[in-house]
């Protein structure tokens, strides 16, 4: 138990390092995942519902509860490629990305985000 203590502290630490609120691993899989999803073709089918495909693969996005059909998004707390597509098919970019994994992922203490 004090290992595992110890192990958390210190990659507590050098995320703090970093300067970043989101892990170095996390962010560096994020930003692949980012510019893969330019490949992706996203159609809206309501205010937060996107459809995205490319062919033959085709996924239904819900920005509104979080949720992609591919379920890795509900798994991992982390925007998947599909939820990436949808999100910039919207001009909302990176910052909505980020700030959703912020929200749902991470906890180095008491954060404020704007």
């Amino acid at each position: 138990m004090y290992f595992g203590n110890e192990i958390n502290e210190e990659k507590k630490e050098k995320m703090r390092l970093t300067g970043s609120l989101i892990c170095p691993g996390i962010l560096k899989k994020l930003n692949a995942c980012i510019m893969e999803s330019t490949k992706w073709s996203s159609i809206s089918c309501g205010e937060v519902i996107f459809e995205v495909t490319l062919w033959p693969k085709r996924f239904i996005v819900h920005l509104g509860n979080n949720t992609c059909t591919c379920r890795l998004w509900d798994l991992t707390g982390v925007p998947c490629i599909h939820a990436c597509a949808a999100i910039i098919s919207i001009r909302a970019g990176q910052k909505i990305i980020y700030k959703n994994i912020l929200q749902e992922t991470i906890s180095l203490g008491p954060m404020s985000i704007k």
